[in-house]
């Protein structure tokens, strides 16, 4: 039974990759803006909700958002802290941690929002269902493709808004989470409405007619390319981070979000060497190898100097060498007559 309700869903996701709006028929759109909800906690098990903006949990005790979510609402990281919920009203204790710490990209500009990162270390380690989707940093600055098509979501505000109406509006969240699917366009493109805005540490995404879009709120909130993997999973490819914006779903305004390739080496290394994440991606220490402890060279063992008097040495006696015989004279023989 559970294999085959693995298997619908699977099947429902992979048809939301497909054709748009993603996870929903087109009779039950409603919006981020102009989004559809989610209808279980499978669809995006790393969702965080901080009642300020949204985050993506990319360690058990790590998750990462946006800078401004803590720069423009002080005690952000205080409240509480929801992770994988998807009906707020459904909430459970077990998904509710607090930010032990916050560290925001020292980079991060609060004026034109670049480098646009911070990681809020859990107090807690939370345990997602990553049997249907499982999440996926990027790293590669050529990923994603122009014109294709993402995936963000939020619990946020749900109407289109003008700019100068942002200050003024009557704020209508989802109780339910909300994504919705959105193409990426170029940095050229999207400079030529937002200006110096826009650098390499920024992906941008627009529907032209506008409708669609995240909204306040929906800050931090993860921008993800999902791919099918042909056995019934998905890997969600976390390629931006909400950024502010100037309205909501307004006809040709794009939407910015920080570009998780520009700045992985940070992510990662402020994950685990200074927040000391159980990330998987943090290499675990490593001992560093010791020889074994060899014995000391020791000096043969000398006698202890012994107190007994040496024996005196014998006098050598002389001898004398044998004098060779002295040979005989030799004595002539008497002559014949004498």
């Amino acid at each position: 039974m559970i294999e085959l309700t693995q298997s619908i869903r699977a099947c429902a996701l992979l048809a939301s990759v497909v054709a748009s709006p993603v996870f929903a028929t087109p009779e039950q759109e409603r919006a981020i803006v102009g989004g559809v909800p989610a209808f279980d906690s499978l669809q995006f098990p790393y969702n965080v909700l901080n009642f300020c903006c949204s985050g993506a949990l990319i360690a058990p005790d790590i998750y990462l958002t946006s800078a401004s979510c803590f720069y423009y609402f002080p005690g952000c990281d205080t409240g509480l802290h929801a992770v994988g919920t998807y009906e707020i009203s459904a909430m459970t204790t077990d998904q509710i941690g607090g930010c032990e710490e916050v560290i925001n990209d020292p980079k991060y500009d609060p004026v034109t929002l670049a480098y646009d990162f911070a990681l809020c270390k859990l107090n807690r380690t939370f345990t997602i269902d990553e049997s249907l989707v499982t999440l996926s940093l990027n790293a590669d600055d050529s990923y994603p493709l122009v014109g294709s098509e993402l995936i963000t979501m939020g619990f946020g505000h749900t109407e289109a808004l003008e700019v100068q109406s942002q200050s003024e509006f009557e704020f209508k969240p989802s109780d339910v989470l909300m994504n919705v699917t959105l193409p990426i366009i170029s940095n050229e493109d999207c400079a030529g409405v937002l200006g110096d805005l826009i650098d390499d540490s920024t992906i941008c995404t627009l529907v032209p007619e506008g409708g669609k879009d995240a909204c306040v709120y929906d800050s931090g909130g993860p921008l993800v390319q999902r791919t099918y993997q042909g056995d019934g999973t998905f890997v969600d490819i976390h390629v931006g981070i909400v950024k502010f914006g100037f309205g909501c779903a307004q006809p040709g305004v794009p939407r910015m979000y920080s570009r998780t390739s520009s700045n992985i080496e940070w992510i990662k290394e402020t994950a685990c060497n200074e927040l000391n994440s159980v990330a998987s991606f943090c290499d675990p220490p490593t001992a560093t190898p010791t020889a074994a402890p060899s014995a000391a060279p020791s000096a043969a063992p000398s006698a202890a100097p012994s107190t007994a008097k040496k024996p005196k040495k014998k006098p050598k006696k002389e001898t004398k060498k044998p004098k060779k015989p002295k040979k005989p004279k030799k004595t002539k023989a008497p002559k014949e007559g004498e």
